[in-house]
Parts: structure tokens; C-alpha cells; sequence
């Protein structure tokens, strides 16, 4: 199975690609650090694609011929304080990656079967010890309205 994945050079990623391979799958990772990610001995089993999932471009044809698109990308949460910037990073490194990805999906001559991708706890917001559901209603902070805007 060809898998078209996205941050796949991050904590998570890396973790299924190697998973991925073992398996006997072959894992196509989409890097804005291609050459430099080529490099590493650990990840040079795999397939690099050039480019940034946030803009547009050329790595979209690459999700042509894919069995499974795999989204695990976004800006990390932790790598440094929120402020507007950083704020606007976290919430279109999500929203953008995700709808150019379902853009390449939808012009695939062979289309994928499948786009996996995570969401987060955030889309509740804060509720304590509240217990949630599928069905319970999404947040109004920021992480709330990301995830919101993301699954959308």
C-alpha cells in the first residue's frame, strides 16, 4: 500500500512510516526539509516529496496513485508561547494542509481510498470533569474553534 503522509518527520509520524515499512507498505512523505530528511539514516527507506502542505503546489499531483492520505500535520502546540503568530501558525497549519489535501484528493485520477487524520480533545474546550460524547458540541477558545475549522 502506498501511503501519502504528511508530518511524517514529526514525533507520531516517524513512528508510523517505520511502521508502515516493516509491514512491506511504502510510505511517501511530504516534507518542507526533503533533502535534509533524505539524510537521515532512519528515514532514508522512504519516498520525499518537496513542498509545504499549508500552500498549494506541485506535491499535490504525488497524492495521485496513493491507496491512503494520512494527515499529521501542524504546527506543535508546545514549541513556543501563543501569541498572534504563532496563533495564526497552529490554526492554518491544519485548516490549509487539510483542505489542499482533500484538493489533491478530489483531482486525483486515482483517488485515494481513505484520508486519516487526527483531531484533538480541544474541540470541546474546558468541561472538567464533565462527561463528552461525539454528539456534545464544540468549544468557544481557540483550540475549539481551530479543531472546529479543521474537521470542517
Amino acid at each position: 500500500m502506498r501511503v501519502f503522509m504528511t508530518g511524517g518527520s514529526g514525533l507520531i509520524g516517524r513512528e508510523l512510516a517505520r511502521k508502515l515499512f516493516e509491514k512491506g507498505h511504502s510510505p511517501v512523505i511530504l516534507s518542507r526539509h526533503s533533502d535534509q530528511m533524505r539524510r537521515q539514516p532512519a528515514m532514508r527507506p522512504y519516498q520525499f516529496i518537496q513542498g509545504d502542505p499549508t500552500i498549494a503546489g506541485r506535491w499535490q499531483h504525488e497524492v495521485d496513485g496513493c491507496d491512503v492520505v494520512v494527515n499529521l500535520a501542524g504546527h506543535n502546540l508546545f514549541a513556543e508561547r501563543w501569541n498572534a503568530e504563532v496563533k495564526h501558525k497552529i490554526r492554518d497549519s491544519r485548516v490549509h494542509s487539510t483542505q489542499h489535501l482533500v484538493d489533491a484528493i478530489g483531482q486525483a485520477k486515482k483517488r485515494p481510498q481513505a484520508l486519516v487524520q487526527g483531531s484533538a480533545i480541544g474541540y470541546y474546550g474546558a468541561h472538567g470533569d464533565e462527561e463528552l460524547t461525539e454528539s456534545s458540541p464544540s468549544g468557544s477558545d481557540f483550540l475549539a474553534v481551530v479543531c472546529r475549522e479543521w474537521e470542517e
